[in-house]
């Protein structure tokens, strides 16, 4: 597929990244993705306003987090063979691609879940979470 999928199996969704901010409203700021081949900051992928998203990330730098997530991504592709290691560097470049693009897709693209809010829990649970879609702001 040359990308991460979103999974989330309380509210039985697959494929739709934007649930948290666009449906609940949710202002998230960092969203790391880890597999056996390593691990990547998806966060572009969860939120809709990327340059917001940036202004709540205080917990060090973008750098020091990439240097973070290529060192746990090197460290469990160690002892790979050659044509496994050039594979997994071709799903690099094409998921780093897809992230990238990320914040149009994200601005441009409707989703069936703007403003819906959190299906699963009880009403007030949801509300004193923030999680009912009334701050969705779509």
């Amino acid at each position: 597929m040359g990308r991460w999928i979103h999974l989330d199996s309380c509210e039985a969704v697959r494929n739709e990244p934007l649930l948290y901010d666009r449906g609940w409203g949710k202002k998230m700021s960092y969203i790391l993705a880890f597999s056996v081949d390593g691990a990547q900051d998806v966060s572009r992928e969860y939120v809709q306003d990327w340059q917001e998203a940036l202004t709540r990330r205080r917990q060090g730098s973008e750098e020091g987090l990439k240097k973070i997530l290529d060192g746990v991504t090197q460290r469990r592709r160690l002892g790979r063979s050659p044509p496994d290691a050039e594979r997994l560097a071709h799903e690099d470049r094409t998921e780093d691609e897809w992230l990238l693009d990320a914040t149009r897709r994200n601005k441009t693209e409707p989703t069936a879940i703007d403003g819906e809010g959190r299906k699963s829990g009880a009403d007030e649970w949801k509300r004193q979470r923030g999680e009912d879609g009334a701050d969705a702001g779509i």
